[in-house]
């Protein structure tokens, strides 16, 4: 018969981070929720606890193997301190999984850095026309020499203020629906790329 009950280590797990959201991110969460400042000192401390890099590659800090479950039990604990916070583990996970799939300085210039909550990387999909409808985006991305040159607009992208960098979703010229369409480390402090809060949105 399939057991669904929980390991002992998956318990232990989420009564540390239901203690650390009771004790450390709820009486603090009205002060961030109202500041448009990245709560790095939170995000570190999420580190430090092994919350960053569940299901990410052990060799760049993470904790290996895909692990859904252990993924829901951290943010389901840290949303009864901070449902804000509780999307850190989520985001970096989604953000983490695709850095993993790209070179090699990608993933120490990002992953490694990501993982040890020193910095955040966006995920840079969402534009003014079309949502988060991958299939319809507009933004365009052109071979050039040495790179390449996206044009287009996103907005309502979370961590896009505080990022180093963002996945840009873009598409080949001409090109239609999900065909085309490929995702771009860029960095944010590159020519060209501007960026401004969306009051608020967090």
């Amino acid at each position: 018969m399939i057991s669904f009950a929980f390991t002992e280590e998956q318990k232990d797990f989420r009564l540390t981070l239901e203690r650390f959201a009771h004790d450390t991110l709820l009486p603090g969460y009205r002060d961030r929720a109202s500041s448009t400042d990245f709560p790095w000192d939170v995000q570190r401390r999420l580190a430090s606890m092994g919350v960053l890099g569940i299901g990410l590659p052990e060799e760049y800090g993470g904790s290996g193997a895909e692990d859904p479950i252990l993924l829901g039990l951290a943010t389901e604990a840290l949303a009864e301190g901070d449902v804000n916070v509780a999307s850190a583990p989520v985001q970096v996970g989604l953000v983490g999984s695709q850095l993993a799939r790209g070179s090699e300085t990608v993933r120490q210039e990002y992953l490694a850095p990501l993982i040890r909550g020193e910095c955040t990387v966006a995920i840079a999909l969402t534009e003014p026309g079309s949502g988060s409808d991958a299939a319809a985006l507009r933004t365009i991305a052109e071979p050039a020499p040495n790179g390449w040159r996206i044009t287009g607009e996103k907005t309502a992208i979370s961590w896009a203020m505080n990022a180093a960098a963002a996945l840009v979703y873009a598409r080949a010229p001409g090109s239609t629906r999900s065909a085309g369409v490929s995702c771009f480390v860029v960095p944010l402090d590159a020519q060209g790329v501007s960026r401004a809060r969306t009051l608020g949105m967090g």
